[in-house]
Protein backbone atom coordinates (compact mmCIF):
# COMPACT_ATOMS: atom_id res chain seq x y z
CA UNK A 1 0.00 0.00 0.00
CA UNK A 2 1.26 2.95 -0.87
CA UNK A 3 1.60 5.94 1.85
CA UNK A 4 1.03 2.79 4.46
CA UNK A 5 3.11 2.76 7.78
CA UNK A 6 4.13 -0.83 9.40
CA UNK A 7 4.00 0.07 12.91
CA UNK A 8 4.67 -2.41 15.85
CA UNK A 9 3.10 -2.00 19.06
CA UNK A 10 2.25 -4.48 22.03
CA UNK A 11 -0.65 -7.14 21.34
CA UNK A 12 -4.02 -6.57 22.77
CA UNK A 13 -7.10 -8.51 22.52
CA UNK A 14 -6.49 -12.47 21.11
CA UNK A 15 -3.59 -11.39 19.95
CA UNK A 16 -2.02 -10.79 23.29
CA UNK A 17 -3.15 -14.52 24.02
CA UNK A 18 -1.46 -15.88 20.81
CA UNK A 19 1.54 -14.04 21.27
CA UNK A 20 1.73 -15.53 25.16
CA UNK A 21 1.61 -19.06 23.46
CA UNK A 22 4.44 -18.62 21.14
CA UNK A 23 2.33 -17.70 17.78
CA UNK A 24 3.14 -15.07 16.00
CA UNK A 25 0.16 -12.34 15.26
CA UNK A 26 -0.62 -9.54 12.78
CA UNK A 27 -3.88 -7.28 14.10
CA UNK A 28 -5.00 -5.48 10.89
CA UNK A 29 -6.93 -2.79 11.65
CA UNK A 30 -7.29 1.33 11.71
CA UNK A 31 -5.07 3.25 13.69
CA UNK A 32 -4.21 6.78 14.69
CA UNK A 33 -6.66 9.59 14.80
CA UNK A 34 -9.47 7.65 13.20
CA UNK A 35 -9.64 4.82 15.73
CA UNK A 36 -9.68 7.65 18.83
CA UNK A 37 -11.98 9.99 16.80
CA UNK A 38 -14.93 6.78 16.65
CA UNK A 39 -13.98 5.74 20.08
CA UNK A 40 -14.60 9.17 21.50
CA UNK A 41 -17.22 10.00 19.51
CA UNK A 42 -19.08 7.01 21.09
CA UNK A 43 -18.34 7.54 24.32
CA UNK A 44 -19.80 11.03 24.15
CA UNK A 45 -23.11 9.79 22.70
CA UNK A 46 -23.03 7.62 25.59
CA UNK A 47 -22.12 10.07 28.44
CA UNK A 48 -24.92 12.45 26.31
CA UNK A 49 -27.43 10.03 26.53
CA UNK A 50 -26.64 9.33 30.56
CA UNK A 51 -27.00 13.14 31.11
CA UNK A 52 -29.96 13.33 29.72
CA UNK A 53 -31.56 10.62 31.01
CA UNK A 54 -30.28 10.66 34.25
CA UNK A 55 -30.66 14.33 34.96
CA UNK A 56 -33.16 15.16 32.75
CA UNK A 57 -35.12 16.83 36.16
CA UNK A 58 -32.10 18.53 36.41
CA UNK A 59 -31.82 19.94 32.73
CA UNK A 60 -35.80 20.23 33.13
CA UNK A 61 -35.52 24.35 34.53
CA UNK A 62 -32.91 25.55 32.48
CA UNK A 63 -34.19 24.14 29.11
CA UNK A 64 -37.31 25.08 29.67
CA UNK A 65 -35.77 28.91 30.94
CA UNK A 66 -34.01 28.62 27.41
CA UNK A 67 -37.33 28.02 25.38
CA UNK A 68 -39.30 31.07 27.24
CA UNK A 69 -36.40 33.62 26.77
CA UNK A 70 -35.92 32.46 23.40
CA UNK A 71 -39.31 31.82 21.85
CA UNK A 72 -41.62 34.79 22.22
CA UNK A 73 -45.02 33.41 23.17
CA UNK A 74 -43.69 29.96 24.18
CA UNK A 75 -45.92 29.11 27.52
CA UNK A 76 -44.06 27.11 30.02
CA UNK A 77 -46.26 24.23 29.18
CA UNK A 78 -45.14 24.13 25.77
CA UNK A 79 -41.64 24.16 26.83
CA UNK A 80 -42.26 21.32 29.50
CA UNK A 81 -43.77 19.48 26.56
CA UNK A 82 -40.94 20.13 24.26
CA UNK A 83 -38.38 18.87 26.59
CA UNK A 84 -40.48 15.54 27.52
CA UNK A 85 -40.43 14.73 23.55
CA UNK A 86 -36.71 15.77 23.44
CA UNK A 87 -36.05 13.25 26.67
CA UNK A 88 -38.09 10.90 24.80
CA UNK A 89 -36.04 10.42 21.72
CA UNK A 90 -32.50 10.58 23.32
CA UNK A 91 -32.55 6.89 23.69
CA UNK A 92 -33.29 6.55 19.87
CA UNK A 93 -30.70 8.92 18.45
CA UNK A 94 -27.84 7.41 21.16
CA UNK A 95 -28.65 3.67 19.69
CA UNK A 96 -28.75 5.35 16.30
CA UNK A 97 -25.59 7.64 16.58
CA UNK A 98 -23.82 4.25 18.06
CA UNK A 99 -24.69 2.14 15.30
CA UNK A 100 -23.23 4.70 12.84
CA UNK A 101 -20.11 4.50 15.30
CA UNK A 102 -20.09 0.49 15.14
CA UNK A 103 -20.96 0.00 11.44
CA UNK A 104 -18.47 3.04 10.43
CA UNK A 105 -15.56 0.85 12.51
CA UNK A 106 -16.45 -2.31 10.85
CA UNK A 107 -16.25 -0.94 7.33
CA UNK A 108 -13.00 0.35 7.94
CA UNK A 109 -11.62 -3.08 9.27
CA UNK A 110 -13.21 -4.94 6.66
CA UNK A 111 -11.63 -2.40 3.84
CA UNK A 112 -8.36 -2.07 5.91
CA UNK A 113 -8.34 -6.18 6.31
CA UNK A 114 -8.80 -6.57 2.32
CA UNK A 115 -6.43 -4.24 1.35
CA UNK A 116 -3.82 -6.20 3.82
CA UNK A 117 -4.75 -9.64 1.91
CA UNK A 118 -4.12 -8.10 -1.45
CA UNK A 119 -1.30 -6.21 -0.01
CA UNK A 120 0.26 -9.36 1.25
CA UNK A 121 -0.17 -11.73 -1.99
CA UNK A 122 -3.26 -13.49 -0.05
CA UNK A 123 -6.18 -14.14 -0.94
CA UNK A 124 -7.10 -17.39 0.41
CA UNK A 125 -9.09 -17.89 3.63
CA UNK A 126 -8.00 -20.38 6.60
Amino acid sequence: MPGAAIVGDTPWMDAALLQAAGIETVVLGPGGALEKMLFVAGGALVLFGLVVLAGHDGLRGAYVASALAHKPGFTPEAANAAFAAFVGEVPRAVFCGLVVVVAYSIFVRVRMSEKATTTLGGGSSL
